[in-house]
């Protein structure tokens, strides 16, 4: 109502009236995550987050591949998660997927220590082998977060058939 949104507007740090609302984030939880990934990886991105594992899903050209994060401090940033898909050849780019977990519904800046986090992303890719990469990276800066060795983490290849 339009009386409420009167009653909501703010001032701004001079004492004039601006209409821009005052928000905070809230955090509703995600259920424990219980299940043990299936390949286990644990690397560490610096030291905010880590890699536990991930599961993979294929039928036919259709792949999925389940990341099991876990947030190793409280973050002040919305870190973007990437999964690359590769040609072991050459390491040219085939597919991606590029977003804040969850399709952006879950932002790490809201993750708290210790906890886990599964994010799942598909692909439809023609035959050929493959090889995959996951990291995470600031979107304002395109820094990615490093691993002790690199800046993504060399997972499975993994093969489509025709």
């Amino acid at each position: 109502r339009a009386s409420d949104l009167a009653a909501a507007l703010t001032l701004d740090g001079k004492g004039q009236v601006t209409p821009r609302l005052l928000s905070q984030r809230i955090k509703v939880p995600l259920p424990p995550v219980t299940a043990r990934p299936r390949q286990t990886v644990s690397t560490q991105l610096e030291d905010k987050i880590a890699l536990l594992g991930y599961d993979t899903a294929q039928s036919g050209k259709e792949f999925a591949i389940t990341l099991y994060w876990r947030a190793l401090q409280s973050m002040d940033k919305d870190y973007t998660a990437f999964v690359h898909v590769l040609s072991p050849a050459d390491w040219r780019l085939v597919d991606q997927r590029d977003r804040q977990p969850l399709d952006g519904q879950y932002p790490t800046g809201i993750w708290s220590p210790g906890e886990v986090v599964t994010d799942t992303y598909r692909f439809t890719l023609p035959a050929g082998e493959y090889q995959l990469a996951a990291g995470m990276y600031d979107l304002a800066t395109m820094t990615r977060l490093r691993t002790p060795t690199d800046d993504k983490i060399l997972l499975d290849t993994i093969g489509v058939e025709p």
